[in-house]
């Protein structure tokens, strides 16, 4: 399954290849720890961005923010050139928003307006490979503001209407730059505390997985669950396949660290395998679960330093 918002950004922007999109993207080993309701909830990071803001950023993108009010305004031919960031969890619960109760988010979606009729945008989202998986969506502007209303955590933009106005001239050295900063904080050991919010990167990422796993059956269901639903958000993989496919249509010829990252998506998927039924309250094979985890920091920190030095 290809990532929504490298698809999308790649059937509005001429001067970028989908390669240097996903480039742009980074790789991230990262976990955020973060307090909710009495207890601490897990999430992993597959990429090294935040925000479709931060991404087109990255890409030399200039971008206008709308409102809901000011999207309405726009006619069809500027609605071709604007993407909707949002949890498709939101999306998909959009009948039962509630602003008072703060809302965990660790995975957006990006979607193309394809038109706004009668107080509601019709939004279009990949769900698929290609574009015979394209899958319409709509929002009213009423659930649109209730979602903007929304705390989340982390603390993100939980919705944002971006046009893209002007793309800057190709560089490759754009990319690399992206790249070379994303592998670095991947092979970081490093934990970043802010406001109670722990996030742990290299080996101390892998540690602290392993940590959970051994803990895994006596955490709570919702634990677990947004838990498993980072490792397979967006991508089946964790974004390591679609990765090692960029790295060698960019032209990179190490062909041992495109080996490694594939083989590093493949035990995520079968990572996420493990714990699924753990969910519905069964206990999971932690012994191989922890197996998976240490084969994945294996092949990762190797690729993660074979490509930094690479692309220096």
């Amino acid at each position: 399954m290809q990532s929504c918002d490298t698809y999308m950004l790649s059937t509005v922007l001429s001067n970028t290849t989908f390669a240097d999109i996903l480039l742009s993207c980074g790789i991230s080993n990262g976990l955020y720890r973060i307090p909710y309701g009495g207890r601490h909830i897990y999430g992993l990071s597959s990429r090294n961005f935040t925000t479709l803001a931060e991404l087109l950023e990255r890409l030399g993108v200039e971008y206008r923010r709308h409102t809901v009010d000011s999207l309405a305004s726009l006619g069809a031919d500027r609605l071709r050139s604007v993407l909707v960031s949002v949890p498709s969890t939101f999306v998909e619960a959009k009948e039962r928003i509630n602003t008072s109760c703060i809302m965990p988010a660790f995975t957006y979606s990006t979607y193309a307006v394809s038109a706004v009729e009668r107080e509601e945008v019709f939004l279009t989202v990949l769900v698929g490979n290609t574009e015979n998986d394209l899958l319409e969506k709509s929002l009213t502007f009423e659930q649109m503001e209730k979602i903007s209303g929304l705390k989340t955590i982390p603390d993100f933009q939980p919705l944002s209407i971006l046009e893209l106005t002007r793309e800057s001239p190709y560089r490759r050295e754009r990319t690399l730059e992206a790249l070379r900063e994303s592998l670095r904080l991947c092979m970081a050991d490093d934990i970043d505390e802010q406001d109670g919010v722990s996030f742990f990167s290299g080996r101390k990422s892998y540690g602290f997985l392993c940590d959970l796993i051994c803990q895994y059956d006596g955490l709570h269901r919702v634990v677990k669950t947004l838990l498993y639903g980072s490792i397979g958000g967006g991508s089946m993989f964790f974004h390591r396949r679609e990765f090692a496919d960029a790295l060698t249509a960019f032209g990179h010829d190490d062909r041992r660290a495109v080996s490694d990252l594939r083989g590093a998506g493949n035990k995520w998927r079968t990572l996420a395998r493990i714990l699924s039924p753990g969910i519905g309250g069964e206990s999971i094979n932690q012994r191989g679960a922890l197996e998976e985890v240490q084969a994945i920091e294996e092949l990762e920190l190797s690729a993660f330093e074979r490509i930094l030095r690479s692309a220096a």
